[in-house]
């Protein structure tokens, strides 16, 4: 394969040089087989033969402790037990015509009962009133753990905000001073 003068650092001439060999080499290559987590082993071997090396080598070292410590921060998922008792975090939508606000209506639902585990970080659940009923499927995140054993039913409210206006009959003092 003959390359002319500056087609060396284009990216078709970088896609070619990793595209080629067959699919028999590529399948039992030995850089496939490598388990370290470096930097060095993560990149194609074209990236650490050039000018750019020092500069792939920063980006890849930057990333990973950037990455490590996002992961510190993050949140440990919670394992939960089938027959487990647990809340749902809901989202409440303001429903003025209802007479619903949002800012006063429970941000979690509940007590529900864990019926099995669908995928690592998701279960499916059910009412306690009606263990027959599913209710769906629902991600870890959006699931709280009810931590006392003797579970009591949250009822929802019905109407938030104000209490509603009583009309004035006259003759009956507004709370206004008057002069």
């Amino acid at each position: 394969m003959s390359l002319e003068d500056g087609q060396q650092n284009t990216s078709d001439f970088l896609t070619t040089q990793v595209m080629i060999g067959s699919p028999d080499q590529v399948h039992h290559s030995p850089k496939g087989k490598r388990k370290s987590n470096s930097a060095r082993n993560r990149l194609p071997h074209f990236c650490w033969s050039g000018s750019g090396r020092g500069e792939a080598r920063s980006v890849l070292e930057q990333q990973d402790t950037k990455k490590f410590s996002a992961d510190k921060k993050r949140k440990a998922v919670l394992r939960y037990q089938p027959g487990g008792h647990v809340f749902v975090a809901s989202h409440p939508l303001r429903n003025t015509s209802q007479g619903k606000n949002a800012k006063l209506l429970p941000r979690r639902d509940g007590p529900y009962v864990i019926l099995t585990q669908r995928s690592p970080s998701s279960y499916k659940i059910v009412s306690i009133d009606k263990t027959g009923a599913s209710l769906g499927v629902y991600h870890t995140f959006a699931l709280i753990p009810c931590n006392n054993d003797k579970v009591n039913l949250i009822i929802l409210l019905r109407e938030g905000g104000r209490p509603p206006k009583v009309p004035q009959t006259s003759g009956s003092s507004s709370g206004r001073r008057r002069n």
